[in-house]
């Protein structure tokens, strides 16, 4: 994990699963919580997914496997 969006919070990130985007609102150590862009909200089980996630200008595709862990423990891996 040493792309440096993965050492940030994600919780206000845009972010495209498969043919779906929207902003994460909420992490869990196995899911991420996105507030659909067409409305509504979903929850996407990290492993089982790959994301292009964008923030700060940079956007990364990542395999959900490299996120599977709590988010304060992702963010203080140097």
């Amino acid at each position: 994990m040493s792309n440096d969006i993965l050492k940030k919070e994600l919780i206000g990130c845009d972010i495209k699963i498969k043919d779906m985007a929207g902003k994460v609102i909420d992490e869990t150590k196995n899911m991420l919580i996105v507030e659909m862009n067409g409305g509504g909200r979903k929850k996407f089980i990290k492993k089982n997914n790959l994301f292009e996630i964008t923030n700060g200008g940079k956007t990364i595709k990542i395999d959900g496997k490299e996120l599977m862990l709590r988010p304060e423990e992702r963010i203080k891996i140097r």
